[in-house]
């Protein structure tokens, strides 16, 4: 479909997320130009739809580890608490307020719960962005836009469809990865694709650096398709399609021996200034 008549940034807009720090990086740019550009905002608390989130880092210490916890950790919980306490807003919600946005709140331990879907189905939303939505999204969610329901996803699809994108594509010695919008479907990450950038991996790239990288390029998209309704439709070519899973231990314990990190002191510092820099604007 071709939407490009339409001014995306006057749409009654909807956005579905975890709320963190790179979800507000990646949407900084948007919240600047128009705080209220979401009418409603539905954020996903936990981390599984099926679970308590202690309960899920519990499972995941003994799935993939310490250090790949510990990483999530440190991004998720020790960053923005720092962050917090040098008065800096982390979060999608807290960079809205900044800049005296008032859309409406809903928090949901599962984005397919029928109150959810009540309240969408009510909103009657024009289009539907997922941001860092942690759950998959299930289709009625998703048809309930008038125009369309599309997700950002930190690979160019379709290959590293799935999960720890950053993670995979550094393990399997990728040149380039990137950011994409799609259209979301009953297919995780296969969607057609409505804007896509790549950039280059360097060879000191961590997952935190990378991290980072896709966040500013995730903004700079996004920015872009609302904006000026920068709109490249095409349809994903399955057949190139490759989805990972959240790694295991063996896959960690493979990724540190080959000389990868997760994160460095240097890295961490930087990504901090980066969101100062950010929270200057």
């Amino acid at each position: 479909m071709n939407y490009k008549k339409i001014n995306l940034m006057n749409c009654k807009n909807v956005l579905i997320t975890n709320n963190n720090l790179n979800s507000m990086l990646s949407l900084s740019s948007l919240i600047h130009k128009d705080s209220n550009i979401f009418s409603l905002i539905v954020v996903t608390k936990s981390i599984s739809p099926k679970e308590n989130n202690f309960t899920t880092i519990f499972k995941l210490i003994n799935k993939a580890g310490f250090r790949f916890v510990f990483y999530k950790l440190l991004t998720n919980l020790f960053i923005p608490f720092f962050l917090k306490i040098l008065n800096h807003p982390v979060t999608v919600t807290g960079r809205i307020k900044k800049y005296n946005g008032n859309p409406k709140v809903i928090y949901t331990n599962n984005i397919n719960d029928d109150y959810v879907f009540e309240i969408l189905k009510k909103f009657n939303p024009d289009i539907i962005l997922a941001a860092g939505a942690a759950h998959i999204i299930g289709d009625r969610i998703i048809n309930i836009s008038k125009l369309f329901s599309i997700n950002i996803h930190s690979s160019i699809l379709p290959a590293y469809a799935g999960s720890s994108p950053f993670f995979w594509v550094l393990k399997n010695n990728e040149s380039k990865t990137g950011a994409t919008i799609h259209e979301m479907n009953n297919k995780v990450d296969s969607g057609a694709i409505l804007s896509q950038k790549s950039i280059i991996i360097e060879k000191y790239d961590s997952v935190l650096s990378l991290s980072q990288k896709i966040s500013k390029l995730n903004d700079e998209i996004l920015n872009n398709f609302f904006t000026y309704n920068i709109n490249k439709y095409k349809k994903q070519n399955l057949k190139l399609r490759s989805y990972f899973r959240s790694p295991l231990k063996k896959d960690v314990d493979d990724f540190i021996s080959s000389g990868k990190q997760f994160y460095s002191i240097k890295h961490v510092w930087k990504y901090i200034k980066h969101v100062i820099e950010f929270n200057k604007n």
